[in-house]
């Protein structure tokens, strides 16, 4: 008798948690939707697969040409491809590594009066975007890959040199 108390205790405990973490799934997937409607409405880009034509959605990894005015962009399972010998997925020039970004909301920054407010609205806009990137140089050549700060890590070196720091 109390295995089967047990058993059935066992059985709705783990229903229960399966039901909990199913909704919480389905929540997941309509505030991402729910963003992602937002994005389209608002992207002035469709990022895609040279290679598969997929299309690149944001928070997916992209490879993207350094040096083509068309940006040219593979998925990361096409690059892997391409590295192992696919022509399709071969390009002649170096490619970086790049998340795709979710679009945000410009109306502060067209909202503002004047030059200062307008930097105040993007440093807080695109706070979490890479803002200025360099490459070091080491033994005469560049380095490939770039070293990023964000907008909110130039902001706060504005304000600090603004204020004599």
């Amino acid at each position: 008798m109390l295995v089967w108390v047990v058993a059935v205790l066992a059985f709705v405990v783990g229903g229960v948690v399966f039901g909990v973490l199913l909704v919480r799934r389905q929540n997941n997937m309509k505030a991402r939707q729910a963003r992602l409607e937002i994005h389209r409405s608002r992207m002035r880009k469709v990022y895609g697969c040279m290679c598969c034509g997929v299309e690149l959605l944001p928070d997916d990894n992209r490879y993207v040409c350094g040096s083509c005015r068309d940006e040219w962009s593979y998925c990361v399972p096409c690059y892997e491809k391409g590295k192992q010998g696919l022509k399709d997925a071969q390009h002649r020039h170096r490619m970086y590594f790049e998340k795709i970004r979710w679009e945000v909301d410009p109306a502060e920054i067209k909202n503002a009066k004047t030059s200062a407010q307008a930097f105040e609205a993007c440093f807080k806009v695109y706070a979490k975007r890479p803002c200025l990137g360099w490459r070091r140089e080491s033994d005469g050549q560049l380095n490939d890959e770039y070293k990023w700060i964000s907008y909110r890590e130039v902001h706060q070196k504005c304000i600090a040199f603004s204020q004599g720091k």
